[in-house]
């Protein structure tokens, strides 16, 4: 058909449950019951289920081998696939495929992204050759060097990413902080994480707090509006309102938010109205009204001017267990009246967007992906804030194009070299997985 709609493609709206659930399979080029065995000893080895009595893989015939995730790596598949295919067939001699991995990055260090992942699936037997690049004075491989370490748990990445994290270059700060986030506890780093949640910069604030959040601590305050959404508060001096596009609706606002004095701030065509001018503007409180667009029916209350407070009186359904009042709004609903509230003033702080957020990391990395020839997005230099994004896109898509042909010229380069490596792969002999 002609008309433009993808079929194959959509959102399924509230969510569903898939009936008839099927586990992902690896196909083998060569069929063979040795072969499979082997994939099958060399995966559970590596991701051993002592607690779950379902292994993670297991043959299903001669030319193939079922996969089941680990539960610790649900939330991100992506990256356990990655090590599952970078995971030797032979788990001998694991320190000397460590060494000549390390080797193998210094002499290539394009290559240490692909690289990394075969030195992560190697395990902790990786960790005492991957540290010397921890210092390297390439971004490339120090980076994935300390990804690979702080992903195997070594406590020697933290120093470096804090460095990394406070001075590095600006798109590689905010993956130093998630890679922060992976650590074991440890009460410097969740110091050291508060600190930022200060900082200007607002990707480097979400970052902060994400792994903050990650690691659970006990200094936020987290709620839940039943099935409505998360609604997390957290301390800052540089406040902020900041909520999620995708997954679980997660409503986050950092430092202590009150509605500003002496405003009388109005929106969705004066169906809610703010009031802290008068009498209100000589107390703590701020008059609400809201007409319901459905009903018709109007509702006027008196509020605290805590943004806390005012987020648990837009999302609060009213009941006979809990009579306190509320509007009721859903999650978009609450997001969009706070939006209204900061466009008019009332709110004091940076709005933002977690598509914004992804936007704005994607093109600082576009940016220092190429220290020589990348391109600059504004007159003032590099991207700084959200005001550079619509003219960042513009030359992004130009700057883009080049850059693919580059990059596909070094993968050609690539698979031309690739047997000079060590890189395993499918048809490595019994080298590979």
């Amino acid at each position: 058909m002609s008309d433009g709609i993808v079929r194959t493609a959509g959102r399924v709206l509230s969510g569903g449950v898939v009936n008839s659930p099927f586990l992902p399979t690896f196909r083998l080029d060569n069929p063979s019951h040795t072969r499979a065995r082997s994939i099958v000893n060399a995966v559970n080895a590596r991701f051993p289920q002592r607690s779950n009595p379902n292994a993670v893989a297991r043959g299903i015939n001669e030319d193939a081998v079922e996969i089941n995730v680990p539960r610790e790596h649900l939330d991100d598949p992506e990256r356990f696939f990655s090590l599952v295919l970078h995971t030797r067939v032979d788990q001998s001699f694991t320190d000397e495929w460590a060494r000549r991995y390390v080797d193998a990055i210094e002499s290539q260090p394009f290559l240490s992204q692909r690289i990394g992942w075969a030195l992560e699936a190697l395990g902790e037997a990786s960790v005492p050759y991957v540290r010397r690049l921890y210092t390297s004075p390439q971004i490339g491989p120090r980076l994935n060097a300390l990804r690979v370490g702080a992903n195997l748990g070594d406590p020697l990445t933290r120093e470096h990413l804090e460095s990394l994290a406070e001075s590095g270059p600006m798109a590689r700060r905010a993956d130093a902080i998630e890679l922060l986030g992976k650590l074991p506890t440890d009460r410097r780093i969740d110091l050291f994480l508060t600190d930022l949640l200060s900082d200007e910069d607002v990707a480097i604030r979400v970052a902060a707090f994400e792994a903050l959040d990650e690691r659970r601590d006990p200094r936020f305050i987290r709620g839940v509006f039943r099935d409505k959404f998360r609604f997390t508060v957290a301390p800052s001096d540089n406040p902020m309102v900041y909520f999620t596009q995708q997954g679980q609706p997660h409503l986050v606002i950092l430092g202590d938010l009150k509605l500003a004095d002496d405003v009388f701030a109005t929106g969705w065509d004066n169906r809610l109205m703010v009031d802290t001018t008068g009498d209100f503007g000589r107390s703590d409180q701020a008059r609400v009204f809201y007409q319901d667009y459905a009903t018709g029916r109007t509702m006027t209350h008196a509020q605290s001017r805590s943004l806390t407070q005012l987020v648990s009186y837009f999302a609060h359904d009213t009941t006979p267990e809990r009579p306190e009042p509320g509007l009721g709004l859903s999650y978009s609903e609450t997001v969009g009246a706070l939006h209204e509230l900061t466009k008019a003033g009332a709110i004091d702080a940076d709005f933002v967007a977690e598509n914004d957020r992804l936007q704005l990391d994607f093109l600082r990395a576009a940016q220092a992906a190429d220290v020589i020839e990348r391109p600059e997005f504004s007159e003032e230099g590099p991207i700084a804030s959200f005001a550079d994004l619509t003219e960042g896109v513009d030359v992004l898509q130009t700057a883009g194009e080049d850059r693919r042909d580059r990059l596909r010229e070094r993968d050609e380069d690539w698979d031309e070299r690739r047997s000079r490596y060590v890189v395993p792969g499918p048809n490595q002999g019994s080298g590979g997985g």
